[in-house]
């Protein structure tokens, strides 16, 4: 069966240590810089009514995750896509 009917897409809506290691570990992937984010940095995104930070699941484990800010613009509101990061071994699958 294919892959995408079987990732579960949810909205992080609370801080869990489990989902800042998987972010993380995600997070390694984006960039060479090595960047991490930790809990003093999440919990205040989670907060924000401006911040989506979105889970890819695949068998309870985190395979993807994009950041979607929204800003009130003078033409209305607009979403901005910020650290889409798939993991390496499900890339080229289409769920980005």
């Amino acid at each position: 069966m294919e892959l995408k009917s079987w990732v579960e897409i949810i909205r992080l809506a609370k801080f869990s240590k489990d989902a800042l290691k998987g972010l993380n570990r995600l997070l390694l992937q984006l960039s060479s810089g090595g960047y991490q984010i930790n809990e003093s940095k999440l919990k205040p995104a989670l907060k924000n009514k401006n911040v989506h930070i979105i889970h890819f699941f695949y068998e309870n484990s985190i395979i993807g995750t994009i950041t979607l800010i929204v800003a009130d613009q003078i033409t209305g509101k607009k979403g901005y896509i910020e650290d889409l990061v798939v993991d390496e071994k499900f890339r080229n699958r289409g769920l980005g």
